[in-house]
């Protein structure tokens, strides 16, 4: 093979890889990349289902959207972190609220049977729907113009520990009617302490169905008289030195306040102290006296 004819195969050599390479990049190499490209857009531009909407709108003159719901876990009263679509939700709604006096909204929370219920209302589900009423206050939305309700759900809402879709909502009239539910409360709670009982040496909040039955009132009552204001007061029986009894006293006033707060009374509403074996109920000499006077008093005022 004379040199000439070599370089010729050379040079077709080299443009033959050339080719290849364009070909393969054009046509062939590209396609993985191109493929992934329109799959992650066709994601994107999916419609989102219904039953994974959250909703809400007031006729013609208001509508909000979300993409995730709010969720809890089993037996919490306390919502999952809020995405940034609910917080959209939340902000649209509360401005829609203070802008249309007229308008009232309806919070209803969702609830299973087999849940425990370890708020101070008398169902986890009206809980749930106390906490999210608490969102709409701090947008500055009218505690009055909140309506809070539960409803027991279907269990296919529930799933492992997470109980899915746990709110709903809806718009309702704001009406200004005659009102028999705060004198009655001013007449059969204000001023007239309620006692939480404590096992000795334990800061634990054990409520029975009367006492969430009353908390319900104490909060509706908050929230429709601004000057309202709750004492929290913790008390021993004489087992002790004053100094340790005054102590946890204090801690037990503040143990109370605080859960009082998680479940959505504002501290700024209420005063904790604590006044050790002062004032008790019943005699420190027997053993049932000393347990009525381990107790925290919540008093409306």
């Amino acid at each position: 093979m004379n040199k000439t004819t070599l370089y010729v195969l050379i040079a077709l050599l080299i443009g033959w890889i050339i080719l290849g390479s364009y070909l393969c990049k054009k046509y062939l190499c590209g396609t993985s990349t191109k493929i992934t490209e329109q799959v992650e857009q066709i994601e994107q531009t999916k419609p989102i289902e219904s039953s994974h909407l959250l909703s809400l709108a007031d006729g013609e003159k208001f509508q909000a959207k979300a993409n995730e719901h709010f969720d809890f876990l089993h037996s919490s009263y306390n919502y999952l972190p809020l995405g940034v679509g609910l917080t959209g939700f939340l902000d649209k709604t509360s401005s829609y609220l203070n802008a249309n006096t007229d308008r009232a909204i309806n919070v209803t929370g969702l609830y299973g049977s087999g849940e425990n219920n370890n708020s101070i209302l008398p169902t986890i589900g009206l809980a749930r729907a106390n906490q999210l009423k608490q969102l709409l206050v701090e947008r500055g939305v009218d505690s009055k113009r909140i309506l809070t309700g539960d409803l027991l759900t279907e269990t296919n809402l529930i799933e492992g520990d997470t109980l899915f879709k746990g709110i709903n909502f809806a718009f309702t009239n704001h009406e200004v009617s005659e009102e028999v539910r705060i004198p009655r409360i001013k007449s059969e709670i204000v001023g007239k302490p309620l006692a939480i009982y404590f096992p000795t040496g334990q800061n634990q909040v054990n409520l029975d169905a009367q006492q969430r039955e009353l908390f319900s009132d104490i909060i509706y009552y908050l929230d429709n008289v601004p000057e309202s204001r709750l004492s929290v007061t913790g008390y021993t029986d004489d087992t002790g030195n004053i100094e340790g009894n005054t102590r946890l006293s204090r801690k037990r006033a503040e143990f109370v306040r605080d859960y009082l707060f998680a479940n959505g009374i504002n501290l700024s509403r209420m005063s904790s102290i604590g006044k050790g074996p002062e004032n008790p109920v019943a005699t420190n000499d027997t053993r049932e006296g000393r347990a009525l006077n381990r107790r925290v008093e919540v008093v409306l005022n």
